[in-house]
């Protein structure tokens, strides 16, 4: 049995009313950007040129270090240029021995361009008592005697003076490990407490007498167990 009558397609009134059929429903096509783009690349030939491949490179490159322009950027004043009428320096790649360098007051050359500009000093100072120390290896304060020294970096003012530069960042005094309390203290040599005190005895964690006798390696008669060298 055929859902739709037989009409005549011919009649415009028939046709009108089975366009919108919903077994004879038609739209027509939805326009094509691509062919929108063909036509207007056609229209205008200046849009047809080929780009330029090495002016794509060179603006790729623009901010990048590349071998291209290592020699260029090593010339340039960010990366440090030597002073003018020097007749002696020091040329050195370690930073660590340019920083001393210039901490004496001498000149620095660096033959590859990698040169610091400005020194850096650093001291330990103690957010609870407020002093300092140049000491770096200090764990505790020799003023207050507390585990509070934190590094700061510093630098010295033509007068002598220190000028010290704090971070704003509120994690540097982290609170971490003071929320629990202390485990309880171990007996014997070989026990493992935390370090609380300057003056903290520890156990010297060495070898017994009869332990040092069994692996004596300057013993004449000593034969490694498992040295494959060993005779």
């Amino acid at each position: 049995i055929p859902l739709v009558a037989e009409r005549d397609l011919a009649d415009p009134v028939a046709l009108a009313e089975t366009e919108f059929s919903s077994f004879l429903f038609w739209r027509n096509p939805l326009p094509n950007i691509e062919e929108d783009l063909e036509g207007l690349l056609k229209a205008d030939p200046l849009l047809l040129e080929a780009e330029d491949p090495e002016g794509q490179e060179s603006g790729e490159e623009d901010g990048w270090i590349t071998p291209r322009n290592i020699e260029q950027m090593q010339q340039s004043p960010c990366w440090g240029s030597e002073p003018a009428q020097v007749q002696v320096g020091c040329v050195t790649t370690d930073f660590a021995m340019q920083n001393v360098l210039l901490q004496m007051g001498l000149h620095v050359l660096s033959f590859n361009g990698l040169l610091i500009q400005h020194a850096r000093s650093y001291i330990l100072r103690c957010h609870g008592c407020f002093r300092t120390t140049s000491k770096m290896t200090q764990l505790f304060c020799p003023h207050c005697g507390n585990k509070t020294l934190k590094k700061v970096a510093v630098t010295v003012k033509d007068d002598g003076s220190f000028h010290l530069h704090f971070s704003q960042n509120p994690k540097v005094l982290n609170p971490r490990g003071l929320r629990h309390s202390l485990p309880a203290p171990q007996g014997g040599k070989h026990a493992s407490n935390p370090h609380l005190t300057e003056d903290q005895r520890f156990p010297q964690q060495r070898l017994s007498r009869k332990a040092r006798q069994k692996t004596n390696a300057f013993d004449p008669e000593y034969v490694a167990g498992v040295s494959p060298f060993a005779e």
